[in-house]
């Protein structure tokens, strides 16, 4: 469940924002704070997208550290 982070963190995220953009609808644009609105779910939106990139990379990165180190104890364990 870990190694698949980058993909259930943004989800929960965009669930939240979701949830909270649905909550602050009516009180902000009633209000006329239209840029604070839809501002706010642009920027939510653009750090979800980049979170999910950057985890996506960590994940990947750490699979490939493990399959080294795994192929480098298969080549030390031949050699003794």
């Amino acid at each position: 469940m870990r190694n698949k982070m980058y993909i259930w963190l943004p989800l929960v995220m965009l669930v939240y924002l979701g949830f909270m953009a649905f909550s602050f609808k009516d009180e902000l644009l009633g209000a006329g704070r239209y840029f604070q609105f839809y501002g706010t779910i642009g920027i939510e939106l653009v750090v979800i997208v980049l979170l999910f990139f950057f985890l996506r990379r960590k994940s990947r990165m750490q699979e490939r550290r493990r399959r080294e180190e795994r192929e480098l104890d298969e080549r030390n364990r031949r050699q003794n």
